[in-house]
């Protein structure tokens, strides 16, 4: 989904705006003025979404804020609140971004609630992805070992192992004359260096270095070959396909593999995040070591990604302490 100069500035600045229209009854799709405790919802929970992306100093101009970090946040809040509350908070952002699309802010296809799933109270957390199930995904890219194929097994390589968000790997860069570590942005893999490593292109524009395992060196390494002899073997994009892939080639692509696979849950890019985290730290894997990897610089991260795994985590450590056969 393509992202434009900013029009409409920080989410706060369009509050008294958005104020203003939810009185007239002009807001999105209403039909009538909102009542004063429905403009103080709506209100709530723009303020809340634009304190949140502050916090963490991610992009929070209407036209520049990521699907993803809209479904952090949600996740968050169905974490640390309740789901009903989560679901309550999606309803009120997709009357917001709709009305940003009436008013021009922005266009339809900018709309960022395009692509975020609704929350469901019994279930706003999206589990990680099994061991297996990636295995089975890789396995349906090694029945015929052509171009696709081992394009398809590093994606999901590099997903599961590095966790990195949907932008930053459709950033990925790759040419073969600028093969070393200081090539300004030239290519950003190293698999030379020891151990092998990707550059990433973090929120505001940082980059961050994290190492990749062996077997997903290899995989690239695999898929370099196939790509050199590509009819676009001088795009300076990573992934490439009948063009430059995009976001929504690469989620065709994990429906493809997963109907393949016969795994019948959706398997969105943004589980491989929550799968990694969940995998480093049930391995026994440092907490400072996973916010290193993923580039995070707030524990809420750890604290977000790994709910799912909290009630684990304290079983194996209550087993290993023993306490209670002391007694």
């Amino acid at each position: 989904m393509g992202r434009k100069t900013p029009r409409g500035g920080h989410l706060t600045d369009l509050t008294r705006s958005w104020e203003r229209a939810l009185k007239a009854g002009t807001a999105g799709k209403m039909k009538k003025p909102a009542s004063p405790f429905t403009v103080r919802n709506y209100l709530r929970t723009v303020n809340l979404l634009a304190a949140w992306l502050d916090e963490r100093e991610l992009p929070s101009a209407v036209t520049t804020i990521e699907p993803d970090d809209i479904t952090d946040w949600l996740l968050d809040v169905g974490d640390t609140t309740s789901r009903h509350n989560a679901l309550h908070h999606y309803r009120n952002l997709r009357s917001f971004w709709s009305w940003t699309v009436k008013e021009r802010m922005i266009s339809a296809g900018e709309d960022p609630m395009l692509e975020v799933a609704r929350p469901h109270p019994e279930d706003v957390r999206r589990p990680p992805l099994s061991q297996d199930q990636v295995s089975a995904l890789l396995a349906t890219c090694s029945r015929r070992g052509g171009f696709r194929d081992t394009r398809d097994a590093a994606i999901i390589r590099v997903l599961a192992d590095t966790g990195m968000r949907v932008s930053g790997l459709l950033g990925l860069r790759w040419s073969s004359d600028h093969p070393g570590l200081d090539n300004q942005g030239h290519s950003d893999l190293f698999l030379d260096h020891d151990p092998p490593l990707l550059r990433l292109r973090l929120k505001g524009g940082k980059q961050h270095l994290v190492d990749v395992a062996p077997r997903t060196a290899t995989s690239l390494d695999r898929y370099l070959r196939h790509r050199a002899t590509h009819r676009l073997a001088d795009d300076p994009a990573l992934w490439l396909g009948h063009k430059a892939f995009t976001k929504g080639g690469l989620q065709t692509m994990l429906d493809r593999r997963a109907a393949e696979a016969g795994i019948t849950e959706s398997i969105h890019p943004h589980r491989f995040r929550r799968s990694m985290a969940t995998w480093h730290l049930d391995a026994g894997g440092s907490r400072d070591a996973l916010m290193a990897r993923a580039g995070w610089s707030s524990e809420q991260m750890i604290r977000l990604y790994v709910a799912d795994s909290r009630d684990r985590l304290a079983w194996q450590e209550s087993q290993r302490l023993g306490i209670a056969n002391q007694l």
